[in-house]
Order: structure tokens, then sequence, then C-alpha cells
């Protein structure tokens, strides 16, 4: 056979669908050594937790840093987020808002400061 050329296999692998099942399902022993493992890893996690809580320990008494306490969500009463806004409130209508009054003192107030007379005063 030349190097270059590709050869196929003779007969393609089947795999019957009982073998399938069965690695779907798992055996006592697998799922023993999966609980060991798994034991095994969380040991290991809590060893390198304690180890680095060690080492931030000596470095906060080393600065003399004090340790931040986790403090208790104080209980809140009523609405968790801010009240909504509304819109925005119109004013009455009272003598208090005159859209002429205003535009008229407004311009009365102008033409007082003006150094010069307007004609139509």
């Amino acid at each position: 056979v030349p190097p270059f050329t590709k050869s196929t296999p003779s007969s393609p692998i089947t795999t019957p669908t009982n073998s399938r099942r069965k690695s779907m399902i798992e055996s006592p022993t697998v799922a023993e050594a999966r609980r060991e493992a798994d034991e095994k890893r969380n040991a290991k996690y809590a060893k390198m937790e304690r180890q680095r809580e060690e080492v931030r320990q000596n470095i906060r008494e080393k600065y003399n840093i004090k340790k931040k306490e986790e403090s208790a969500p104080l209980p809140c009463e009523g609405r968790l987020t801010a009240d909504k806004k509304g819109p925005i409130p119109l004013p009455d209508d009272d003598d208090s808002f005159d859209p002429i009054k205003m535009a008229t003192e407004a311009l009365n107030t102008i033409t007082e400061k003006l150094p010069f007379k307007l004609p139509w005063k």
C-alpha cells in the first residue's frame, strides 16, 4: 500500500443497542468510584481554602488589617425597589398659573432694563 492512499476498514464498527443502554445506566461500582472521586475533590478544595485562609490571616496580622465581617441584610418593609415615578403633576386651574400674565410680566421686566423706549410704550 502506498503511504498516501486512504484505507477503509473492512467492516464498519457497530454497537448493539443493548450495550448502548447498559452504558447509560451506571453500575454500582462506577457510582461508588464517582462518589469517592467527588469526596476526594471536595476534601482537596476544602484543604486549599483552609490554607488560603491561614495565609490571609497571617497577612491581616502582619499589617494590622481587620477582617471584614459579613453583615446580615437588614429586613426591609414595603417595596424592595424605589417608588415608581408618576406623571408630572400639572398645575391646578387657579390664578397662580396664567401663561399670558407670566409672559407679559417677563416682557415688562425686560423692557424696563432696556436703555431705550419701545414705540408701543
